[in-house]
């Protein structure tokens, strides 16, 4: 049974700067749910530390995508993210 029959997810976008609990938390639950650990998840973050760029590949992070400010920039470099892993995904 495929993801589409499952109604599982194709990818997973998750910004690490959340305001209630910390992205790399919510990250680490994600991963701890059976019909999730195979989902590619892209991580967005206005950060561009090469420590948060090595944990969240250390939690299974496909692609860490540093926020660019102007709002074109920004869908551009989510869109290409995005179809990149789903291409992957096939």
């Amino acid at each position: 049974m495929s993801r589409q029959e499952r109604n599982d997810p194709d990818i997973i976008l998750l910004d690490l700067n959340l305001t209630m609990t910390e992205g790399t938390e919510v990250l680490t639950r994600i991963r701890s749910i059976p019909k999730l650990v195979n989902v590619p998840i892209a991580v967005l973050s206005s950060s561009v530390s090469p420590t948060d760029m090595h944990r969240t590949k250390l939690l299974g992070v496909a692609r860490y995508i540093s926020k660019p400010t102007a709002l074109d920039d920004f869908l551009r470099e989510v869109g290409r993210a995005v179809e990149e892993m789903l291409l992957e995904g096939q």
